[in-house]
C-alpha cells in the first residue's frame, strides 16, 4: 500500500475524530487513529477495516508524538494529512477557572496541535506537500461560551496557530486550515448538566433546526484535504448550520 496516502487523525477513538477517520478511509486513505485510550482505540478501529491503523499515543506528550511520527514513517512510509482533533474541556468562568484547568485545556487543544504539526511537517516537506486541518470552535466567533473561558481562549489560539502556520508552510506546498464546528451530536454533550435540554437548545440556534452529525464534520475535513481545496489555506471554515447565537 505504499502508493496509498496516509492521514493521521488525533483523538480518533470517539466522536468527530472517529467519524473523520471513517470518512477518510472511504475516500481512499490509510488512516492512523491516534488516541491515548487503548480500549476506545480498539473499539473505534476494529469496524473500519484494514485501512485503519490504531496507534496508542498521548499527543500532549512530546516524546509520545515523536514516537508516533517515527512509527508513521517507518511502518507506513509517508504522512500526507494531519487532522488535529484531540482536545480538552474544563468548565469555569474567569474567576472560577483554576490555573490547572487553564493549562490542561491549552495543553489539550493547542499544544497537541502544535506538537503533531511539528512532527508531521518534516515528512510532508520531504514529500513536497501535505494537508493539515486543525479544530477550532464556533465559540471563537461569539457563540454561547458560558463557563468555557479556557476552552474559548484555547480555540482562539488554534485559529492563530492555523493562520501563522499556513503562511510559514505554504512555500513547502503544505496547506493549513481549521474547521470550526457548531453543535455536533456526540457524547461530549454528556459532560454538561442536563445534556438533553442542552441538545434541544443548541439545535434551536441552528437555522436548520438540528445538530450536526459527526460524519458531516468529517466530510468537511475531507474537502479541505482534497485536490478541490488545493488553493485553500489559512482559512477557518465555519460549519454551524447557520447558528444564530453568534454576535
Amino acid at each position: 500500500m505504499a502508493d496509498v496516502p496516509v492521514a493521521v487523525v488525533t483523538g480518533a477513538g470517539q466522536g468527530i475524530g472517529r467519524a473523520t477517520a471513517a470518512v477518510l478511509i472511504e475516500e481512499g486513505y490509510r488512516v492512523v487513529l491516534a488516541d491515548r485510550n487503548q480500549d476506545r482505540l480498539d473499539a473505534a478501529a476494529g469496524p473500519l477495516g484494514e485501512r485503519a491503523v490504531p496507534m496508542l499515543a498521548d499527543v500532549g506528550d512530546e516524546d509520545a508524538v515523536a514516537g508516533l511520527a517515527e512509527r508513521v514513517g517507518s511502518e507506513l512510509g509517508r504522512w500526507d494529512v494531519l487532522v488535529n482533533n484531540a482536545g480538552a474541556l474544563r468548565f469555569g468562568g474567569v474567576e472560577e477557572t483554576t490555573l490547572d484547568d487553564w493549562q490542561q485545556v491549552f495543553s489539550g487543544c493547542v499544544t497537541t496541535a502544535w506538537l503533531c504539526m511539528r512532527a508531521a511537517v518534516p515528512q510532508m516537506r520531504a514529500a513536497g506537500g501535505g494537508r493539515i486541518v486543525n479544530f477550532a470552535s464556533v465559540v471563537v466567533q461569539g457563540a454561547d461560551s458560558n463557563r468555557l473561558i479556557a476552552y474559548t481562549a484555547a480555540k482562539a489560539a488554534v485559529v492563530g496557530l492555523t493562520t501563522s502556520a499556513a503562511r510559514e508552510l505554504g512555500p513547502a506546498g503544505i496547506t493549513v486550515n481549521a474547521v470550526s464546528p457548531g453543535a455536533v451530536d456526540t457524547g461530549a454533550f454528556d459532560k454538561f448538566p442536563d445534556p438533553d435540554a442542552l441538545r434541544a437548545r443548541r439545535a434551536s440556534t441552528s437555522v436548520l433546526g438540528r445538530l450536526a452529525e459527526p460524519e458531516e464534520i468529517g466530510r468537511t475535513v475531507a474537502y479541505l484535504v482534497s485536490p478541490a481545496a488545493a488553493f485553500v489555506t489559512g482559512q477557518v471554515l465555519l460549519v454551524d448550520g447557520g447558528r444564530t447565537d453568534k454576535m
